[in-house]
């Protein structure tokens, strides 16, 4: 018997808000690994790794898991990382049933109603923006040559990578909520993609539609996010 525990079930049935989140945030940054003998499946372990300053996120993962697996500290040259592994076939198994599949990073489609209920469609996406999309503000000064003058300018702008299908899918459900998003792009030698959200008003209803009834979330975005706000005076 292990000596770490762990909800195995957590991930069976998607009917909550924890839930929803964090099968977004594994669609993004979780790692399922199968390990064979004889060329027949032995067991499945999914990682989670994150950069160093964010090891309270990972804590805030294994809490709503209502797991004691310890988090590994890791260093690979300048990188700081914090890793957990949690070692259960069976939980694994069920976030492949959710579509959250081994390899995934060129494969990802946007999880059936049958796998994620309408009601935790937000939760779902702000789990995934929070593994793999970024908020970008900044301020910078500029010139304007015909009037002489130097003036400052704000970047306030979101994006999200991922597949095209995936990225598709999220760009449906944010025109359905009021929210355009620009084109899909393909990143610059990569095979990923990425859908910006531009524009204050878009960014004011895309932060109203993720963060509605939230209760989990990354600290340091929804911070970022909060800054940005304040700086071009938008209300909260």
């Amino acid at each position: 018997m292990s000596k770490y525990n762990y909800n195995e079930k957590f991930f069976k049935i998607i009917d909550s808000e924890k839930k929803a989140y964090w099968l977004g945030f594994l669609y993004a940054d979780g790692c399922i690994t199968r390990f064979y003998r004889n060329d027949k499946l032995k067991s499945m372990s999914l990682e989670l790794t994150l950069q160093e300053s964010d090891k309270e996120h990972v804590a805030k993962f294994l809490n709503s898991l209502e797991s004691n697996v310890p988090i590994q500290n890791k260093r690979v040259g300048k990188y700081k990382s914090s890793r957990v592994v949690i070692n259960c076939t069976s939980m694994c198994r069920d976030l492949i049933n959710l579509g959250c599949t081994p390899k995934k990073s060129l494969t990802l489609t946007f999880p059936s109603i049958d796998m994620l209920p309408n009601k935790y469609i937000n939760h779902f996406i702000r789990g995934y923006f929070d593994g793999d999309g970024c908020v970008h503000y900044s301020e910078h000064i500029c010139y304007n040559s015909q009037r002489g003058k130097h003036y400052e300018q704000s970047t306030f702008v979101c994006s999200i990578v991922g597949t095209n299908d995936f990225l598709n899918k999220i760009k449906d459900i944010l025109f359905a909520n009021g929210i355009t998003s620009g084109k899909i792009t393909q990143k610059e030698g990569q095979q990923s993609f990425e859908l910006r959200i531009y524009g204050r008003d878009n960014l004011k209803k895309y932060y109203n539609y993720i963060y509605h009834d939230a209760n989990i979330y990354m600290n340091r975005k929804n911070e970022k996010f909060k800054y940005a706000f304040k700086q071009l005076k938008i209300e909260d």
